[in-house]
């Protein structure tokens, strides 16, 4: 350990165990095969290898990357992985690539892949890794999982396929009929583009009754009324997920938008200027910015550009949006 923190040793150590024990088998089992072999010289001889690192940290033996990660104790506190794919993102991404190769019967490499590169918005490459995890199952004989057809769906829908996408987000309802995330996010995306309109609707709002502190979700159901022009139903809505989610740009985006609609102009301004201050996406600041300086047309262009309300740890899933306009 960096000489500069010794008390840090033994938290740190525990921490790590705690991380592997957290984690998926799969890492676990490669930690111990690198530790068994020597850290930092075992099968895959890379200085950096934060699966090594974390061996290291279990076991009490040295590993270059430990010093670095001394210095960023306080971060890897909060969120651990997040440091060591920080600090080493290009080889995490290689360890999982390897394992998935070295473990051709096991998916959950695959699906951990998936969901890095969709994290990092990588979202062709993301899809070919669930696309991976999916044919595994398959070969195993075991039963179709929804989230395996759920974020594959996801993945080909942020990379422009929908007609990709339809089938497995379709195929991951059949599997798991009242799932918040699929209903949410296939009615919105079905109402986005003009098509079953009804269903998509009962979908979202089936959602929101599921799962009614999601501020994302209930953000689809305000978005969802906007674009059919339901402007109060959507303030109604949008007020209601500001509230809980009311650091998140879009909501915000949102809501001012919705506020223009029902001649609620100074407030509208004021959820602009939030959105603004709130680090939107870099694609979406513009269009902000324009809105503050202009406001909107009468009525909301029918091929409003999409945006998404959120993206959630790919991991979980959690709470993922698909595309809604702004």
């Amino acid at each position: 350990m960096n000489a500069a923190h010794p008390e840090l040793g033994p938290e740190l150590r525990k921490l790590a165990q705690a991380i592997l024990d957290g984690i998926d088998p799969l890492v676990r089992t490669a930690a111990a095969m690198t530790a068994g072999a020597g850290v930092g010289t075992g099968k895959c001889q890379q200085i950096w290898c934060p699966v090594c690192a974390l061996a290291a940290l279990a076991t009490g033996d040295q590993h270059p990357l430990l010093t670095v990660v001394a210095d960023h104790s306080i971060a890897l506190l909060e969120d651990p992985m997040e440091v060591v794919e920080a600090l080493a993102p290009r080889t995490f991404t290689v360890h999982l690539k390897d394992m998935a190769v070295e473990s051709p019967k096991a998916i959950s490499a695959d699906v951990q892949l998936g969901d890095l590169l969709r994290n990092k918005k990588r979202f062709e490459e993301a899809a070919a890794a669930y696309d991976e995890a999916i044919r595994r199952a398959k070969d195993e004989g075991l039963p179709d999982r929804w989230t395996l057809f759920y974020d594959r769906g996801v993945s080909y829908e942020r990379a422009g396929h929908w007609d990709r996408a339809e089938p497995d987000l379709l195929h991951a309802l059949d599997l798991k009929a009242d799932q918040p995330l699929v209903l949410n996010y296939l009615g919105y995306s079905w109402i986005d583009k003009g098509e079953n309109l009804d269903r998509g609707m009962k979908m979202v709002e089936k959602a929101v009754e599921l799962r009614p502190e999601d501020g994302y979700i209930v953000d689809s159901l305000g978005w969802a009324h906007y674009k059919l022009g339901h402007y109060s139903e959507a303030v109604q809505e949008l007020e209601k997920a500001i509230e809980l989610k009311p650091a998140d740009p879009v909501v915000n985006d949102h809501l001012g938008d919705a506020y223009w609609h029902v001649n609620r102009k100074i407030e509208a301004h004021f959820q602009w200027n939030h959105a603004r201050d709130m680090e939107p996406e870099p694609e979406d600041k513009p269009n902000i910015l324009k809105k503050i300086e202009s406001g909107l047309p009468d009525e909301p262009p029918k091929d409003a550009p999409a945006t998404p309300a959120a993206e959630a740890p790919a991991a979980g899933p959690a709470t993922e949006a698909p595309k809604s306009g702004g």
